[in-house]
């Protein structure tokens, strides 16, 4: 119930600092994807420390910030960073920005990452599709604990 009232919080302070009711599409940025910032029209960045309960990413590549406008137009969340299990955060925190983005009323969200290891022929920046992922770290992922208050 704790998280459920942060991600609450930090939805309800967003939609006011930005003054929109619903944002169309979320995209979290992995490596070599943070240009797009640069494209969206009326663009509005906000650091993450000002949004209450937002875990601060720690890892040297990731941002500390979002930035809102409008691309093509949908009202357009742009996350530079995002946490990573090796960061400290308690495990229900790594759902955090797909839980954000829902709250925001996000229909769409994309998740990219850095995965260039896979393979010599990708380059920061190149972009795959990925239909899965190994979980090497034994916990599990979702433990159901916010999601069954959702969807109930």
């Amino acid at each position: 119930m704790q998280f459920y009232n942060a991600v609450l919080a930090a939805s309800t302070y967003i939609k006011q600092t930005l003054k929109v009711a619903k944002v169309d599409v979320a995209i979290v940025f992995g490596s070599g994807h943070k240009g797009l910032a640069d494209e969206v029209e009326n663009p509005v960045a906000v650091n993450y420390v000002d949004v209450p309960y937002f875990p601060i990413p720690t890892n040297i590549g990731h941002g500390r910030e979002f930035v809102f406008g409008q691309l093509h137009g949908k009202n357009i969340i742009l996350f530079k960073g995002r946490i990573h299990f090796f960061e400290g955060y308690r495990s229900f925190y790594r759902s955090w920005l797909g839980l954000l983005s829902a709250f925001l009323g996000c229909e769409l969200m994309i998740s990219t990452n850095s995965c260039g290891a896979i393979s010599t022929d990708l380059h920061v920046g190149d972009f795959i599709l990925m239909s899965d992922h190994l979980n090497c770290s034994y916990y599990p992922m979702l433990n159901g604990t916010l999601t069954n208050h959702l969807i109930n």
